[in-house]
């Protein structure tokens, strides 16, 4: 092969063809970077759902960091090579000789020849009018674009390369590597985040069970429009998209508890979903939660103070009497 043309530098279409060929050759950080976005955003639900406002500016940082910082590297890397280009062909025309053994230019006084095996190791086809020379680190070396507008066949032009001794791209181990690995810690990453909004869902969804179980405690004692009734913890736009993403379900079954002996806990109801309970009590204002063997435990060992949902006639008329004194303690 041996073909001859004469150019005359452009600047920007020589930017379009470097910066596909640093798409190819930054694609370990581009992978990073997306999956970093994605994890934040993660991340952001779930300071939304109830992160410390800090956290949420530093994820904010991140996410602005992560979605421009490929497009900032590429677009300064993009320039030093259009640059470098341009100082070296300026507005001149240059001619430019595309042989077996390498690639020659000659502008004014400025002669290069620069042999194929000496100046790369590898290269990598954008298509067919493009091609990225790289050494090992697989930044380009030196990328030639219009290639069919000059004639220059890609078939013919890669037996060269491989005549040379330069590799495919695909054969870079070095690359390989690092785009698994990129890929691999941006995966652990979007992982770690998609665990952190499913615990903030489930999280969430207790306390609003919590919430609904405490509400109807007092609701019971002092009815719905007594103006000292607990608010929920959610506003309403977090509650309507947790109930989207999970079912907060209704109660299977409650539980009413009257201990007169007991100063804290003196009134109490439980609302059982599943294997999984919650508990309310007055005065002292509290919620908890428990586990599998708790509620038969119980209904059996507590029966002096426990009622169940046919006795709850006889557990409010019980607590009624004390009803000015069952509240939250300030």
């Amino acid at each position: 092969m041996d073909v001859t043309f004469t150019i005359r530098f452009d600047a920007k279409r020589y930017a379009r063809a470097v910066r596909r060929a640093l798409v190819f050759s930054f694609r370990g950080v581009t992978i990073f970077s997306w999956c970093m976005l994605v994890a934040m955003f993660g991340f952001v639900f779930n300071w939304w759902l109830g992160g410390c406002p800090e956290e949420g500016r530093f994820l904010w940082l991140a996410i602005l960091f992560f979605g421009f910082y490929p497009g900032i590297i590429l677009r300064a890397f993009k320039r030093i090579y259009v640059r470098h280009m341009q100082q070296m062909l300026g507005d001149a025309p240059a001619t430019c000789r595309i042989t077996d053994k390498g690639y020659e230019t000659v502008c004014g006084d400025l002669v290069q020849k620069m042999p194929w095996q000496r100046f790369a190791s590898h290269y990598h086809f954008v298509d067919n009018d493009t091609v990225s020379l790289m050494l090992k680190r697989s930044t380009p070396v030196m990328v030639l674009s219009e290639l069919r507008e000059h004639g220059v066949d890609r078939g013919e032009l890669e037996a060269a390369f491989r005549a040379a001794g330069l590799l495919p791209a695909g054969k870079m181990k070095k690359r390989r590597v690092v785009i698994a690995l990129s890929a691999m810690l941006g995966a652990f990453m979007v992982l770690c985040s998609m665990l952190t909004a499913f615990s903030a869902v489930v999280s969430c969804r207790n306390d609003m069970r919590f919430d609904d179980t405490q509400s109807r405690l007092f609701d019971l004692i002092h009815g719905k429009d007594d103006p000292r009734r607990p608010s929920a913890s959610l506003d309403a736009m977090r509650a309507r998209v947790v109930r989207t993403l999970a079912d907060v379900g209704s109660p299977d079954e409650f539980i009413y508890v009257f201990d007169p002996k007991s100063e804290s806990d003196k009134v109490g109801l439980l609302a059982r979903y599943g294997d999984w309970s919650c508990e309310a009590y007055y005065p002292c204002g509290c919620v908890c939660e428990h586990y599998n063997g708790y509620w038969e435990s119980l209904k059996t060992n507590h029966t002096s103070v426990v009622y169940l949902e046919p006795d709850k006639e006889k557990w409010l008329e019980k607590i009624r009497p004390q009803a000015k004194d069952l509240y939250e303690k300030e």
